[in-house]
């Protein structure tokens, strides 16, 4: 799970996200926020790093691995909750890449990527191994554990279905925060103009 994270990562969200900086010097943001479409998925979507498909590939090769080995969903309902619980995941990993980087719209000089890098390295650890009171804290203050520990968790019928409704809800929650702060950065950004 985690290796399938980590080509998330660095395909989809490095890409577009580390380049927001270099946007607001030149004025390329300043053409993507003129288009109409949603300027948050322009800018947090609209490149791919390709040279880091083949984490995909090799993450695929794990997972299927792992099914032929036995290790696989125990029920439908557990495929299920795992599909739900991934997409969470995937979605929870783009919003915290969007949240450590979007006050470069104003403060060209804002890197907080260190934080995504931090939450997705805690993401590879199970959160039971880090003792009860991080755990709650990684589930429900700063939830890194619906990014891989709940999925995995799901797929083995070890954590309950609720936890199914409870990681769409806090990804539900951290996307409408994603699009409030970003809306809001948007009408404060003056352009590179400025």
């Amino acid at each position: 799970i985690w290796y399938l994270m980590d080509a998330v990562m660095w395909i989809i969200i490095m890409p577009n996200i580390g380049q927001w900086g270099r946007q607001v010097q030149t004025g390329a943001l300043d053409a993507v926020l003129l288009r109409h479409v949603q300027s948050l998925v322009m800018c947090s979507l609209g490149t791919l790093g390709v040279q880091d498909l083949p984490k995909i590939l090799l993450a695929a090769a794990l997972g299927v691995g792992a099914v032929v080995r036995g290790g696989g969903p125990a029920s439908v309902g557990a495929l299920v909750a795992s599909l739900v619980c991934l997409l969470c995941g995937l979605v929870l990993m783009w919003a915290f890449g969007v949240l450590t980087s979007y006050k470069v719209l104003t403060q060209v000089q804002f890197d907080a990527s260190f934080l995504l890098h931090a939450g997705h390295n805690l993401a590879r650890v199970p959160t039971p191994l880090y003792g009860r009171s991080i755990q709650v804290l990684l589930t429900w203050g700063v939830p890194v554990s619906f990014i891989a520990t709940v999925l995995a968790q799901m797929m083995f019928s070890m954590a309950s279905a609720w936890m199914v409704l409870a990681a769409v809800l806090v990804t539900a929650a951290v996307v409408l925060l994603v699009v409030v702060l970003w809306n809001r950065e948007v009408r404060r950004y003056s352009g590179a103009m400025s």
